[in-house]
């Protein structure tokens, strides 16, 4: 286990971000702020690629 000190803050970008976010905050005892961004990475790739092709969607 890589020691942290206790006011990090792990950023989690995968699929699924659930289990991995989960998975490293109990790999820590809870001890860390873990934060995980998945499907809202995907969900803004997605408006982007489809507002580039001339979706009628906002991508801000």
């Amino acid at each position: 286990m890589i020691e942290l000190k206790p006011d990090v803050i792990v950023i989690a970008s995968t699929n699924p971000v659930e289990l991995v976010a989960q998975w490293i905050s109990e790999y820590y005892n809870h001890r860390i702020k873990v934060f995980g961004s998945g499907t809202s990475i995907d969900t803004y790739r997605l408006n982007y690629l489809l507002g580039k092709h001339g979706a009628n969607i906002s991508i801000k």
